[in-house]
C-alpha cells in the first residue's frame, strides 16, 4: 500500500509560535486520499486548502520538536471519512514530513467482527438464560410441592398441636426460601428499590459476625480484619448484607473439608496507575471489602463467567446461578465495582470497592 506523502513548511507568527503551514510537496497517494491536486496546492497554506488538517499539522509538529523524535498516531478524519495511520518527523527545524496510510477498510472490518462477536456472545447468554430458567421453575416447583404437602399434613393433624406446629414451621421455611428467590430475581432485574444511607461497613460486618459463624460452620475459621477508622459510604444495608452472605456461603461451599475465611475492610485511594489495569475503576477515595477463602479455587473459564446470570458450577437443584450476578448488580448500583482472583487449589479473593 502506497503511503500518502505530505511535505510542508511550518509558518510562525511574530512571536515565533507555529500557527500554519505551507505545502512544499505531496505524492499521488495523498492526492487520492484527500481529493486535492498537487499542481493546485504547492505553495499554498494547509489551512487554506485543507482547513481540517491545519491544527493537526501544527500540534503534530510541536510534539515532534518537543519530544525530539518521530510521532505515530491513528486518527479518524470526518471530512474524508477515513481512518489513517500517521507517521510524522521533522527533517530540519521548520519543516514536517507526514506519511498517511489509509486503514479504513481494516478498521471497519475489525468493527464488524467485534459486532458479530458481541451478537454471538449475547445469543449465547440468552440460550443460557433459556436453559436455566427451567432450573428456576424446577426450584419453584419443589418449594410449592413442600408448601402444599405440609399444608395437607397440617390439615390432617389439626388435633395434634405439636405435629401441627412442626408442619407449619416447615411451610414457613419453604415460603421464606421462595420469597428469597423472588427477591433475588427482582434485584437481578433491577426492579427492587434501594435505600442508601451513610453507614460504616465495618459495623455492618461486626453485626453479622454471629450469623456468619452459624452459617459457615465449625470447620471453617472466620477472621475479621476490620478497620476501626473506616470511611463512611452510602450503603443499602440489606443489599450489602446479602452481598456479604452470598460471598460467605460461596466460600463455605468451596471449603467442604474446612479452611479459613478472611473478611477485611480498609480505606483505599485509587490512583491512575490502578485504572490502567482495571478500566472500569475510577480515581478517588473508596472503602474496600475483601473476602478471601482457602477453598478449591476457580479455573480461568469459571472466572470469565461467574458474574453471568444463571451461571453456576453447582449440581442441579443446588443453586440458581443468580448469587454472584445479584452481587454484581448490587455493587454496580452502589457505583462501585468488584474484582476476583483465583487459582485451582489456591482459594479465591473477592474485592469490592464502594465510593467513600
Amino acid at each position: 500500500m502506497l503511503n500518502g506523502f505530505m511535505f510542508c513548511e511550518i509558518l510562525v507568527n511574530n512571536n515565533g509560535v507555529p500557527e500554519n503551514s505551507r505545502f512544499l510537496d505531496i505524492n499521488p497517494a495523498f492526492e487520492r486520499l484527500t481529493g486535492v491536486k498537487k499542481d493546485n496546492i504547492i505553495g499554498k497554506n494547509v489551512g487554506e486548502v485543507l482547513p481540517w488538517l491545519k491544527n493537526y499539522v501544527i500540534s503534530t509538529y510541536k510534539n515532534v520538536i518537543k519530544n525530539g523524535k518521530s510521532e505515530y498516531a491513528i486518527e479518524f478524519f470526518d471530512e474524508i471519512d477515513k481512518f489513517c495511520e500517521i507517521n510524522a518527523y521533522s527533517p530540519v527545524m521548520g519543516q514536517l514530513i507526514m506519511l498517511f496510510t489509509d486503514i479504513t477498510k481494516y478498521r471497519r472490518a475489525e468493527k464488524e467482527k467485534k459486532d458479530l462477536q458481541s451478537q454471538l456472545i449475547q445469543s449465547q447468554k440468552l440460550e443460557g438464560i433459556g436453559r436455566l430458567a427451567g432450573g428456576i421453575a424446577h426450584d419453584f416447583n419443589n418449594l410449592l410441592t413442600a408448601i402444599l404437602g405440609y399444608t395437607d399434613l397440617a390439615l390432617l393433624q389439626i388435633e395434634n398441636h405439636n405435629q401441627l406446629k412442626d408442619s407449619l414451621q416447615q411451610i414457613r421455611f419453604a415460603t421464606q426460601r421462595a420469597a428469597k428467590l423472588v427477591h433475588q430475581l427482582l434485584i437481578f432485574s433491577r426492579k427492587e428499590p434501594m435505600e442508601f444511607k451513610p453507614l460504616n461497613l465495618s459495623d455492618i460486618i461486626e453485626n453479622l459476625s454471629n450469623m456468619l459463624k452459624r452459617i459457615i460452620g465449625e470447620d471453617i475459621a472466620i477472621s475479621l480484619e476490620l478497620d476501626p477508622d473506616l470511611w463512611i459510604a452510602k450503603i443499602d444495608r440489606t443489599q450489602i448484607e446479602q452481598v456479604i452472605m452470598n460471598l460467605a456461603v460461596n466460600a463455605r461451599d468451596a471449603m467442604s473439608k474446612g479452611g479459613k475465611l478472611v473478611i477485611k475492610t480498609e480505606n483505599i485511594r485509587i490512583k491512575k496507575n490502578y485504572i490502567k489495569s482495571f478500566r472500569y475503576a475510577r480515581p478517588g477515595k473508596f472503602v474496600c471489602l475483601t473476602i478471601e477463602d482457602t477453598g478449591i479455587g476457580m479455573s480461568k473459564e469459571t472466572l470469565q463467567n461467574i458474574f453471568e446470570p444463571f451461571y453456576t458450577t453447582k449440581k442441579s437443584g443446588e443453586g440458581t446461578g443468580l448469587g454472584l450476578s445479584v452481587v454484581y448488580g448490587i455493587i454496580k448500583k452502589h457505583q462501585g465495582w468488584i474484582t476476583v482472583s483465583s487459582e485451582i487449589g489456591k482459594g479465591s479473593i473477592f474485592k469490592i470497592y464502594l465510593p467513600a
